[in-house]
This record gives C-alpha cells, structure tokens and sequence, in this order.
C-alpha cells in the first residue's frame, strides 16, 4: 500500500473518531439540557455519530488523498512526508487520548485528564516528523534515480 492510501485512510478514520465524539458528546448534552436527561439523547447521538463516522470513513480518504497530492506538488520531498506524517501522528495521539478519556470517564487514572492531550499530541507531532524524515529521503532518491 503506498504511504499517501495509508495516510489518507488512517486520518480519516481518526478524524471520523474525533466527530464522533464530538456528535456523541454535543447531542447528550443538548438533549439533557431539552428533554431533562433520558436515554433517547444518548440512542439518538450514538446513532448520529456512527452515521457521521461512516460517511467520513466513506468519503473523506478520497477527499484527504487529492489534497496530499496538491501538498506533495507544492512541498519538496522530504519535508512533505515529514508533515504528512507528523500530522497524522498528532492527530492519532490527541483523538486516542480524548477517546480513551471520555471512554473511561470517572474510573481513568489519575492524570489522564483533557489538558494533557495538546502537548502530547506535539510531542507526537514532533516524533514523528523525525520519523518521516527517512521515508522521505527514500522517496527522493527513488524519484531521482528515475529521473537518471
């Protein structure tokens, strides 16, 4: 599977991870503050959020694939795979973590806690900026050894 497929399917899965969360967590809370707290909100935002889920997981690779390819045109080699993957990195840690920590709610250990995950998500970032530097490297040595 080539690096920008995996990319683009992998970011798209997190980012359909992330808006469910955010349907889930947006529709409870309105319809506790609506309906005074049934389960029905909670039904209907799970519902919502796996319709969300499967129309990003369906539409969105094609969709982060045209626009890696518009990066790769405009960025030199090595500093486009390091930013594709870094992002994806990021965006993985942080939708992990927010995940986990919603999940577990009040039995998480203690300092899992919200205001941790942007600096973990840099860290993750930078981490795998310097893991992409490789990939990228290979890439421009194959482009140019094509070229020759």
């Amino acid at each position: 599977m080539e690096p920008e497929r995996f990319l683009s399917t992998l970011t798209s899965v997190i980012l359909a991870l992330a808006l469910f969360l955010v349907v889930l967590v947006f529709v409870q809370v309105g319809w506790d503050k609506v309906a005074g707290g049934s389960l029905f909100g909670m039904y209907f935002g799970m519902a919502l959020g796996v319709a969300v889920f499967v129309f990003v997981v369906w539409k969105g690779p094609g969709v982060l694939r045209r626009g890696l390819d518009h990066l790769r045109s405009r960025l030199p080699e090595p500093i486009y795979s390091c930013l594709a993957i870094g992002v994806s990195g990021a965006l993985a840690t942080g939708t992990f973590m927010a995940f986990a920590i919603l999940l577990l709610g009040h039995t998480r250990p203690m300092g899992w806690e919200l205001d941790r995950i942007l600096p973990w998500m840099a860290i993750a970032f930078l981490v795998c900026l310097v893991c992409g530097l490789p990939l990228g490297m290979q890439r421009r040595h194959d482009r140019n050894s094509r070229v020759t």
